[in-house]
């Protein structure tokens, strides 16, 4: 193979995409293959969320896709626990790396992972792509001999997905082990604690032509039991299971583009030493040489500015999809070293993911063809403190044909680089996410918001925040926040009781009063939080616009969730602050406050600070 020591290839003349570097995809128009995406199925302007069947109330849900393989764990989450140092290449320990951004990765904070080798995505279920590891979400690995060994402590999704990222960055794995492309096509969805669809009877809200009866669609009703089956608090397994689509698409995809390091050390040449500032290499036959399955690549490089400080990394690629056809993949890599002894750096990671599904708003469009926009801005600024933003949205069309599919137009406010963010003033059809965190990307304390809108016509977020005050306990608070149009802050504004039933009203008097809150105790052996007790948890509310019903009349709906309303009555509807055997808890502002706001940060939760 080629040294490259002090000399390098440069590109062919690079293919332009709109807005987005100078790459752009191989034009391939994919037969359907229906990978079912992202969050709930909502049609702009409508005023639900559903979440896909397998999703909702399955706690052995694994209809994710397929997911890429991640090291053991030991009991930090922190591989094998040895330093990541490849012994063909001595002088690379990715723990020490900063021209990459070892370290970082987006994953939820609040996702253990059991110490059985599992990873951050759990162990193997069944599902079409056998013998492949797939996310497990809620339920815990059974050990069924009472005298088998116990598994080793737990450790976390990000310290997991960080190790194995590093692993690839300095030669310790082959990135043909690991990179697996259909994790780029995991679909987010609800835990089964999560808005459940509930049937429901003369409601008394109902006016005019609105039905009584009906019911209330999936994920609307925010958090509905404390906890999972499995016992693990439902703000946390919710969290994990919002997040398993940017979770895995940000970990594959930072580990994609580490594998251009591994790929040019594997020529004898010593990254970062032997790239001369201005050069621009290109590692496309190396990359296509590596023997990973179902890919080929059409641009592979890295190119290092002439300051010596900024570098760029990309990967274009065309993905060969269990079941036919091809799907193009785009990922680009900006980042800049801010203070070299101190170990600091700031970067953009993009990435572009043709697809087609044939349900949701881009059923209209040729094959189902959407394009999902990611992008994550991210900012170490000490050695204990990391903030980042990871953004998604899905666009209708393929971004290498259809300039309104590419979101990535919004410009981030930096001072170290320049690139561009997805836009959510853009023209997406279905499922923006914020992800929004400020902590210690060692321990994992801090503050965390996550918000999502379902389609963009909806008049709010939901949102999920999340402060990890110590390794052992948190609080986490579920409610509504501004559209994404509006705000990408993540904040919480209050509480919407009946989103979707009859007579719905999203403006009430009492909306800034509310939102559910949820005591979040940390599990060792597991990794997992739960709400181990009553108080831990204030989310008990009736559906209706008062958030409150006094069974004055005969509205009756599924509350036990076992889709028998005949089990049901005004007893079990019923929700009032006394004289119910239902009480009203959602966490409520106290005298002097303005707002629920302002009630969960004197709380202790701080809004994680982003540029």
């Amino acid at each position: 193979m080629q040294q490259c020591s002090n000399t390098t290839r440069h590109t062919a003349e690079p293919r332009a995409i709109s807005g987005v570097s100078t790459i752009r995809f191989t034009n391939l128009f994919a037969p359907c293959v229906l990978i079912a995406f992202s969050s709930a199925l909502a049609a702009c302007g409508s005023p639900s969320e559903s979440s896909p069947p397998a999703d909702s109330n399955d706690p052995n849900d694994t209809n994710t896709g397929d997911e890429g393989t991640l090291p053991e764990d030991d009991a930090n989450g922190n591989g094998d626990g040895d330093a990541t140092t490849n012994p063909e290449t001595p002088g690379l320990n990715a723990s020490d790396v900063i021209d990459f951004p070892s370290g970082v990765t987006v994953a939820s904070p609040v996702s253990g992972t059991v110490g059985n080798g599992a990873g951050p995505l759990g162990p193997p279920n069944p599902g079409p792509y056998a013998g492949a590891p797939r996310l497990r979400l809620m339920v815990a690995a059974p050990n069924p001999d009472p005298n088998a060994p116990l598994p080793p402590p737990a450790g976390n999704a990000y310290a997991a997905s960080a190790n194995a990222i590093g692993d690839v960055l300095s030669g310790k794995v082959e990135i043909a082990e690991t990179f697996n492309l259909s994790s780029f096509f995991t679909r987010g969805g609800n835990a089964n604690c999560y808005g459940p669809s509930l049937s429901f009877q003369n409601h008394p809200n109902a006016i005019g032509p609105d039905p009584a009866s009906g019911q209330f669609p999936g994920g609307d009703l925010g958090i509905w039991t404390a906890s999972t089956e499995s016992g693990e608090a439902c703000a946390a397994a919710q969290l994990n299971a919002r997040m398993r689509d940017v979770q895995n698409q940000v970990s594959m995809g930072l580990m994609g583009l580490a594998g251009l390091v591994a790929a040019y050390q594997s020529t004898g040449a010593t990254w970062p030493a032997d790239v001369v500032p201005g050069a621009s290499i290109d590692l496309t036959p190396e990359m296509q040489a590596a023997g990973i399955a179902d890919v080929s690549f059409n641009v592979a490089s890295m190119t290092l500015g002439e300051s010596g400080e900024g570098w760029s990394y990309t990967l274009d690629m065309a993905y060969s999809a269990a079941g036919g056809g091809t799907k193009n993949i785009l990922l680009s890599l900006k980042h800049t070293v801010t203070d070299r002894d101190a170990g600091l750096f700031e970067g953009l990671l993009t990435y572009l993911i043709e697809d087609a599904y044939t349900d949701r708003n881009c059923r209209d469009r040729p094959n189902g063809d959407i394009t999902i926009n990611g992008s994550v801005h991210y900012i170490k600024s000490a050695e204990t403190s990391l903030v980042l933003q990871a953004r998604s949205g899905t666009a209708c069309g393929l971004a290498s044909a259809v300039p309104s599919a590419n979101l990535l137009d919004a410009a981030i406010t930096s001072s170290a680089l320049s690139g561009n963010a997805v836009n959510p003033a853009g023209g997406w059809a279905d499922n923006f996410n914020v992800f929004t965190a400020e902590f210690d990307p060692a321990s994992l304390l801090g503050n965390y918001s996550y918000a999502w809108q379902a389609g963009s016509g909806d008049s709010h977020t939901r949102v999920l925040a999340v402060g990890l005050e110590t390794e052992a306990a948190g609080e986490a608070y579920f409610g509504f926040g501004e559209s994404v149009q509006t705000s990408l802050s993540g904040q919480i504004k209050g509480f919407i009781c009946n989103w979707a039933g009859p007579g719905n009203q999203h403006a009430t008097p009492d909306f800034a009063k509310y939102a559910q809150r949820q005591a979040l105790t940390h599990d060792a052996t597991t990794g997992r939080y739960l709400a181990s007790a009553p108080s831990d948890s204030n989310i008990t509310y009736a559906p209706t616009n008062s958030c409150m019903y006094d069974g004055s009349g005969s509205f009756v709906y599924d509350r036990n969730v076992n889709n028998d309303l005949g089990d049901d009555s005004v007893d079990t509807a019923a929700v009032m602050t006394s004289d119910t055997v239902l009480s009203f808890d959602l966490m409520t502002l106290a005298d002097g406050e303005a707002d629920i706001w302002e009630h969960i940060t004197l709380r202790g939760y701080d809004l994680p600070s982003y540029p």
